[in-house]
């Protein structure tokens, strides 16, 4: 699929070819707890405000911004183990960073993980 549309399939075996942020910034998870919530779509507007994503269809795209996460809803984390990093080429506001936290929610208490596919529309 990558060369049918024009992609450079050598970057899928060798990830250093890829555009490369200037800053990786590693995120401490806040709390200890479980994950119950990571908010997609305020995740989706915090990496777009990175260049990962457009407001408008002029903007740029920055294929080196973006955020990794190491947990998922459903996991046991410590308070201070990395919960993501942040590949940017700007600098990270307080306010970016306080969106970030904001996306994310803990429970003491063990959650149920929620099925990777929600529903399925049929169509016909």
């Amino acid at each position: 699929m990558c060369s049918y549309q024009g992609g450079d399939v050598n970057q899928l075996e060798h990830l250093e070819l890829l555009p490369q942020a200037k800053h990786i910034i590693e995120l401490p998870s806040k709390q200890s707890g479980y994950l119950s919530r990571l908010h997609a779509q305020k995740l989706g507007i915090a990496a777009m405000r990175l260049g990962a994503g457009r407001a408008t269809k002029t903007d740029q795209i920055d294929h080196a911004a973006g955020i990794v996460l190491h947990h998922k809803v459903g996991d046991s984390i410590t308070q201070g183990e990395i919960l993501a990093e942040v590949h940017t080429n700007t600098e990270l506001s307080d306010e970016w960073i306080e969106a970030f936290y904001d996306a994310v929610a803990y429970s003491g208490e063990k959650v149920a993980v929620p099925p990777l596919i929600a529903k399925i529309i049929d169509n016909e």
